[in-house]
């Protein structure tokens, strides 16, 4: 009887010993490796220059993700426009997917994009406009500080003031979205 006692007492005690060490496992497992959400905001944090990749052309974009109350937000320059508020920014598992509405893309589906980082610079796919995949890069956008005064440099001329030499249209039937009156660029229609 005493050695029965013995032996429930040590097997007891080896229970509650690798009860512990295996709590402290799973919990460093579920904590310690992915990090805090914070942890996973910092490092898509900042301000990117995007490139979508589509399948006629790449399109400049911008994108600036911060943290408010714990929480990624994000606002984004699109293929064009300036920027507005993203309304769905998740990051976990050191991924980020964003959603730029269907309504500010003229596409029939919103973009979703999906990215991870790749070095110092980020990239991934998105469901473009129509259904089709894109992908896309970023890399962060330089700090735009001042270094000393600034200073005008020669002009340049944008526009000759006569016809649309030297614009590029975006769109099949951009031409007849702008032309020339009276030595002004106008947009009768819609515009671009």
């Amino acid at each position: 009887m005493l050695a029965l006692q013995g032996t429930s007492r040590l097997a007891s005690a080896a229970l509650l010993f690798f009860s512990f060490i295996f709590s402290g496992t799973f919990c460093q497992g579920a904590n310690g490796d992915k990090g805090s959400p914070s942890d996973a905001v910092q490092l898509f944090s900042g301000r990117w220059d995007l490139t979508l990749e589509g399948p006629d052309r790449e399109y400049p974009s911008w994108l600036e993700i911060h943290q408010e109350n714990g929480r990624p937000v994000a606002q984004m320059v699109r293929r064009w426009g300036n920027a507005r508020p993203i309304p769905k920014v998740e990051i976990s598992d050191r991924e980020i997917t964003f959603v730029s509405p269907k309504e500010e893309e003229g596409s029939s589906n919103d973009l979703i994009f999906v990215g991870k980082p790749d070095g110092k610079a980020l990239s991934g796919t998105l469901t473009g406009p129509n259904g089709a995949y894109w992908t896309w890069s970023a890399v962060r956008a330089p700090l735009l500080q001042r270094k000393g005064k600034s200073k005008w440099g020669k002009p340049i001329s944008l526009f000759n003031g006569k016809d649309l030499t030297g614009w590029k249209m975006s769109g099949a039937n951009s031409t007849a979205n702008w032309k020339v009156e009276d030595g002004t660029l106008v947009s009768p229609g819609h515009g671009p």
